[in-house]
Order: structure tokens, then sequence, then C-alpha cells
């Protein structure tokens, strides 16, 4: 985590927009949050007294703020993706001036293929991070508060059964990140030596025909190229098998949601008890529940990115704590230009 907040310094130039763009995206959250109380006012004010002017009010007021909230967002992620762009340039830049640096040890050191990848791809991954996986992050995290709130509001007793499923799919969630991290470090060490062997290949081609060593770089790719399918091949089985786990604790907790909230009413309704829980604060209630399970889909969705962007930023910053093995001096001595004459005696 420390590696990626040190490459945070590149948004300098960007907190304007990210203060925007976060205000945009609260806007936007609580106006979502806003809906289904508009669903509850539509059923109890309206379906179940027959008060069809409640239902159009209901329903005007969905449709203006899922309108309103989208442009919302819209703009809040719009103003994120200049802010990610901008990320990208400036530390392409930095990374670009550092490798200038250099000395011929540290390029001995650092193979060609290995600094492309870093360049191009560890870079796009951290831009992709800041540009998706803050913005769902930041908008799940608001989003679970609010709807945390709003189903407590609501029902209680329904809302400690979600207090039960909630903090089993984040501890399954952290448990999945914390495992499958290692994994991309490892995919991105097989990518490197794979840009590698392409790099030296492609780069002395004459070289491998004259000496007629065709047939031994090709066995020597394939076993790079065989590497980093097996990898990925791992990692996308691993997350195969955790995505249902996070999809079944959500479904199950609806199911239970409802069976108890309607278990509830239909137990008062055959009794005469006018309870506290209507059908309108019943469909409302879910509503919130599946408000708060999405986003921790949703964070799952993005462990791929997490994941990555954990390993990417370490990378990038073994790099740019590089030192080139000579360095200049402060307030060295300027040498007049060579004139690049050569004499023979």
């Amino acid at each position: 985590m420390i590696p990626l907040l040190r490459l945070f310094r590149f948004l300098q130039g960007s907190v304007a927009a990210l203060t925007i763009s976060l205000v945009l995206l609260l806007a936007s959250t609580g106006l979502g949050l806003v809906q289904p109380r508009m669903i509850e006012y539509a059923i109890d004010s309206g379906i179940n007294v027959g008060n069809v002017q409640a239902i159009i009010w209901g329903a005007i007021g969905i449709i203006l703020t899922a309108l309103i909230a989208g442009g919302l967002n819209l703009a809040s992620g719009y103003t994120l993706i200049k802010s990610s762009q901008k990320m990208g340039y400036e530390m392409r830049n930095a990374l670009y001036r550092k490798v200038m640096s250099f000395s011929f040890e540290n390029l001995d050191r650092w193979r060609t293929g290995e600094l492309m990848v870093r360049l191009n791809s560890d870079v796009n991954t951290v831009r992709m991070f800041v540009r998706m996986g803050v913005f769902m992050i930041v908008q799940s995290v608001i989003m679970i508060i609010g709807a945390v709130i709003a189903m407590y509001l609501t029902d209680p007793g329904l809302a400690g059964i979600m207090a039960i499923f909630m903090p089993l799919t984040m501890v399954l969630f952290f448990g999945v990140a914390t495992f499958i991290r290692p994994l991309f470090m490892r995919t991105r060490v097989a990518l490197d030596e794979l840009n590698n062997t392409l790099q030296e290949n492609l780069a002395g081609a004459k070289v491998v025909r004259a000496f007629a060593r065709q047939g031994q770089e090709l066995a020597k790719f394939g076993i790079r190229n065989k590497k980093l399918f097996d990898v990925n091949l791992n990692v996308g089985y691993k997350l195969a098998l955790f995505f249902p786990l996070f999809f079944l604790i959500a479904q199950l907790a609806t199911v239970i949601v409802l069976w108890s909230g309607g278990s509830t009413l239909i137990a008062n309704e055959a009794s005469g008890i006018a309870g506290n829980l209507t059908l309108g604060k019943l469909i409302a209630f879910n509503t919130y529940a599946t408000m708060a399970m999405f986003p921790l889909l949703m964070l799952g969705m993005v462990l791929n990115f997490i994941s990555m962007a954990m390993a990417s930023p370490m990378r990038l910053d073994a790099l740019f704590r590089e030192k080139p093995s000579i360095e200049e001096k402060l307030n060295a001595r300027s040498l007049p230009s060579l004139k690049g004459k050569i004499e023979f005696r």
C-alpha cells in the first residue's frame, strides 16, 4: 500500500478536479439512496389504497432522481478520467527521465523488456486503478454506509439479518484479495521474462539467423510463454472459484430477508395487527439490502484491479528508488564542448 501512496504524488496537480469528482459522486449516491423511499411511497400511499396520483408522483420522482444521478455520475467519471490520464502522463515522463539518468551498470541490471513492461503495462495498471478502482471503491463505501443506515431506519429487525451476511462477505473479500495478490506479482514477473526474451530475439534477429539458432530461441520463447499462460490460468481459476461465492451470499441474504419480512406481513394481516412493517417498507428494505450487497460484489469485481494495483506500484517504486551508479555532483564544473578532432602521429 505504501508504494501506491507514494505514486499518488503524481495527482498533486489534480486535487481540485478530484475534489469536484468526489462531491459529484456523493450527490449521485445520495440521490440513489432516495429512490427506495419513493418506491415505498408509491406502494403504501398509492397501490395499497388505490391512489393513482401518489403512484404517478412516485414514478416521476424515481425517474427524475435517476436522470440527475446519472448525469452527476457521468460528470464525476469524466473528471476522474482526466485526472487519471494526467497521472499516467506525468508518471511516464518521470520514469523515462529516471531511465535516462541510469549509468551502464544500472542498464545492465534492468533489462530492456522489463523496463518496457514497467513504463507501459504497470503505469496503465496504476492509472486504471485510479480511474476505475478508486471510483468503484469510494462509491461502494458511500453506498454501503448509506444503505446500512437506511436499513436500520426502515426495520431494525431485518437489518440485524443483514448484519450477519455483510461482515461475512467483507471477510471473504479481504481474504481473497490477500490470497490473490502474490499470484498477480508472479504474473508480472512472468510477463517481464517473456518481454525480455521477445525484445532480445527481435533486436538480434539477424544474429539468431546467422548462427542458425532459430530452434533454440523458439524453444526458449515457448517456455516463457507457457509459464505466463500457466500463471494467468491459475489466477483465472481462482477468481472463477471465488466470484460465485460472493453472489451466493448475496442471493441467500435476499431470500432470508424476503422470507422473514413476508412471514411477518402475512402474520400481521392474519391477526389484524397493524405492525410497523408494511409492503412498501419491505420492498424498500430489500432494495436497500441490494444496494448494500451489490457494492460488496462490485468490490469483488474490482479485486482484479486491486490485486494488480498492489503489485505494479511495488515494481514502479523499485524503479524510482534505483540510484544511478554515477551521479552528477552539485556545482560540477562544466567542460567545454569537444570538437571531435583526432590526430595520428
